[in-house]
């Protein structure tokens, strides 16, 4: 799913957003993932549940393009203070919906008032949509018929953000450098549960407690992202700040000593990772040109995917070494992106 997901269908999606238009997309986006959830609900068989999984993936980018709109409708100065609202918001979401989906989940144990509740919001997303959100861009005229005694020429993609003669250089290295920061977060992040286990041996209750306290925080920062921006001359120098604040808390998290020191920890940690997200997805934005935005975005949620679908592979792997040598390593990744960061930006630090 992951791979569907974030290698194919979320870079697909962004150059489609710039083409055919933002509410397009949004209105696909919602409608798809509507049906995806309501056959999940209504599935007979494991293969039903493949295939709508499957459509899901290709589907679901409501995130996405709505970040895409909202970058169309700000000025470049205020997109980390838009993004950051609205990263906030989607975190009181991700707090809001595990809650009601727990309590769901006990009243029927199949899964199925959850399948058909997520349906349920997609349809409404989908005509809240439709009657309040305005069109910004149209979609590109449909050509005229072609006259069949002229040869028809072969089918040709539009220019890449990544290849083409509107490729830049900038965008590839940013993307790089966005996946090594969010590889060494997810190489904490996606070892947590074990290593708090082995580490503290503290209850499911305690993990759920501080796994929540860690969103709490995450949304707060997101939402404060924008008005810490104002106080840098320059972006790169807060993704900088930003990056060595992720590796020092990293490395402070793994040594700790208690669960409440630890815990402690997971508040910069928290901060420097919502800052990241969203400074890092600005900087692209404003290297990037107006009509591929779509394209940006959809890039730069695929290094998200393919971290998540290649992380547990690696720290499976850095396990045998160690409980805390996934901590270890994505504080050193973290420290290594700094240095690239330093390097690509001398000059505007």
């Amino acid at each position: 799913m992951d791979f569907i997901h974030g290698c194919l269908s979320l870079s697909m999606q962004g150059k489609l957003s710039d083409t055919l238009g933002r509410k397009t997309l949004l209105l696909i986006s919602y409608l798809g993932p509507s049906l995806g959830y309501l056959a999940l609900g209504l599935s007979p068989s494991i293969l039903v549940i493949i295939v709508s999984r499957i459509h899901n993936g290709i589907a679901k980018h409501g995130l996405s393009t709505s970040k895409a709109y909202l970058a169309d409708i700000t000025t470049s100065k205020d997109h980390a203070s838009t993004l950051g609202t609205f990263n906030a918001v989607s975190g009181l979401g991700f707090i809001i919906g595990p809650l009601l989906g727990g309590q769901m989940a006990d009243a029927d144990p199949t899964f199925r008032l959850n399948m058909f509740a997520g349906s349920l919001i997609y349809v409404l997303t989908f005509f809240l949509i439709l009657a309040f959100v305005p069109p910004l861009k149209s979609p590109s005229p449909i050509p005229a018929k072609p006259d069949p005694k002229v040869r028809s020429p072969k089918f040709t993609c539009s220019p890449s953000v990544l290849s083409g003669p509107k490729a830049d250089p900038w965008i590839r290295n940013l993307i790089i450098l966005r996946f090594l920061l969010t590889f060494s977060t997810l190489l904490f992040r996606e070892n947590f549960t074990i290593f708090v286990q082995q580490r503290f041996s503290i209850s499911y209750t305690t993990l759920g407690t501080i796994l929540s306290f860690s969103g709490v925080v995450t949304t707060v920062a997101a939402a404060t992202c924008g008005h810490v921006s104002w106080l840098y001359s320059s972006i790169p120098r807060h993704v900088l700040h930003a990056t060595l604040l992720l590796a020092t808390s990293i490395l402070m998290a793994t040594l700790a000593p208690s669960p409440a020191l630890m815990t402690v920890c997971l508040v910069p940690m928290g901060v420097a990772t919502a800052h990241l997200r969203i400074c890092m997805l600005s900087l692209m934005l404003l290297k990037g040109q107006e009509d591929q935005r779509g394209e940006i975005i959809g890039l730069g949620d695929s290094v998200a995917s393919v971290s998540r679908m290649v992380g547990p592979s690696i720290v499976g792997l850095l396990q045998e070494g160690g409980v805390a040598t996934a901590g270890y390593a994505g504080s050193g990744l973290a420290c290594a992106a700094a240095m690239v960061i330093t390097v690509m930006f001398r000059g505007n630090l």
